[in-house]
């Protein structure tokens, strides 16, 4: 059904549009929080723009964005992270490898590591989320490590699904030159 979804997706231009959109719109205002991290709060980056981060290191990140920090930005990030931005990005990640998949005669199932990644982002979020919900209580190390484990498979399924892209890409692109050298060799 999902794969259903990022199909039509995938096909609809209209669609594509607003999805993009709704992207940009998101983006910015994530943008504007991680600004006010930066240069309101003095903070480190928040967890989503790191690979995977220490017990200390994000128990620091709590104590420098403080209650007020955690109420007005990450919170705020957090809610636009998990809704529409992770959505958006599945439909217009998904989209390329559909199309590449199709011209190269692979199953656009592989479409579905995007949705991975959103899977992974989604525990990368949460833990953090409620992290500043509870401040300036802590939340038990092994919980941390399930959320810097979760960003790090992220990052990584992420550009596993590039680097995908790019191969099936390069890939037809090859074949289609090979058929175009062999139907010119054949007109000789």
């Amino acid at each position: 059904m999902i794969l259903a979804l990022l199909e039509t997706a995938a096909d609809s231009n209209r669609l594509l549009f607003w999805t993009l959109l709704v992207q940009c719109i998101s983006f910015g205002y994530m943008l504007k929080c991680r600004y006010d991290n930066d240069y309101i709060f003095h903070a480190d980056p928040p967890p989503d723009f790191r690979f995977g981060y220490s017990v200390d290191a994000l128990n620091t990140w709590f104590d420098q964005l403080g209650y007020d920090g955690c109420r007005s930005v990450y919170l705020k990030f957090a809610i636009v992270d998990l809704f529409p931005f992770m959505q958006t990005y599945v439909v217009l990640l998904a989209a390329p490898m559909i199309w590449v998949a199709r011209t190269s005669g692979k199953s656009t199932k592989l479409a579905l590591i995007f949705v991975q990644v959103m899977m992974f982002d989604v525990v990368k979020t949460c833990i953090p989320a409620y992290g500043c919900h509870i401040y300036p209580e802590r939340l038990p190390p092994p919980v941390i490590l399930v959320a810097s484990t979760a960003n790090r498979l992220k990052w990584t399924s992420a550009a596993i699904g590039f680097a995908m892209i790019v191969a099936l890409y390069f890939e037809t692109r090859r074949a289609e030159t090979k058929a175009r050298q062999g139907d010119h060799d054949k007109s000789l």
